[in-house]
């Protein structure tokens, strides 16, 4: 059972609301999406940079010229997918270092709530 006015300063921290009436919460769960994508982002990114090597070294290994163009177009599908993910990784990090605080700011959210 609970003890009376155990949960009063937790209730009385989370009577701050934007100017939409939305939370700590909120703002910290958008916050950890866009940490939580940059992350995959840049897994997914590294997985790729050791295929694209692993293809180069094929590449420069192979003597068959068949194989060497099969190889340079596997390795060119994965530059463009790396190319992607660089894209996907810089927007994320915009996300989090500038439209999340600055939207925060505009709608005069807590910016403790959107650090990282």
């Amino acid at each position: 059972t609970k003890v009376e006015g155990e949960s009063t300063p937790k209730k009385k921290e989370e009577t701050y609301k934007d100017r939409l009436g939305r939370g700590e919460d909120y703002w910290k769960g958008r916050v950890e999406e866009w940490r939580k994508k940059l992350k995959e982002y840049q897994d997914n990114l590294e997985t790729l940079r050791a295929k694209y090597n692993e293809l180069t070294m094929r590449y420069n290994d192979s003597k068959s010229t068949a194989e060497r163009g099969n190889l340079r177009i596997e390795r060119d599908h994965v530059k463009s997918e790396m190319d992607q993910y660089k894209i996907q990784i810089d927007e994320a990090k915009n996300m989090l270092d500038k439209k999340i605080p600055e939207e925060a700011e505009l709608y005069k959210a807590k910016p403790e709530w959107v650090k990282q």
